[in-house]
């Protein structure tokens, strides 16, 4: 794990979602892991290596990070679920 696992910084804005539609997140490096804070909030589903879909569950906010397959961050990003 490096350096940028380990700092905690977001690499994007915080993503804001309702309980009644999913997101369709896009990214440029294929994703290898994901590590949700609380699946309690959110899911997230792998449709490609590189297309995943958010899908929203119990409001609240939580936290994921989406690692290569070099364990590099790709993306480290906080969601907000509205009520």
């Amino acid at each position: 794990i490096d350096a940028g696992t380990m700092s905690g910084e977001e690499t994007h804005p915080p993503l804001r979602l309702t309980p009644d539609k999913s997101e369709i997140l896009e990214v440029d490096a294929p994703v290898d892991r994901v590590v949700i804070a609380s699946t309690v909030h959110v899911n997230i589903l792998l449709d490609s290596t590189q297309r995943l879909i958010i899908v929203p569950r119990a409001p609240g906010a939580t936290h994921f990070t989406l690692l290569g397959k070099d364990g590099k961050v790709i993306m480290q990003r906080h969601v907000v679920v509205a009520s």
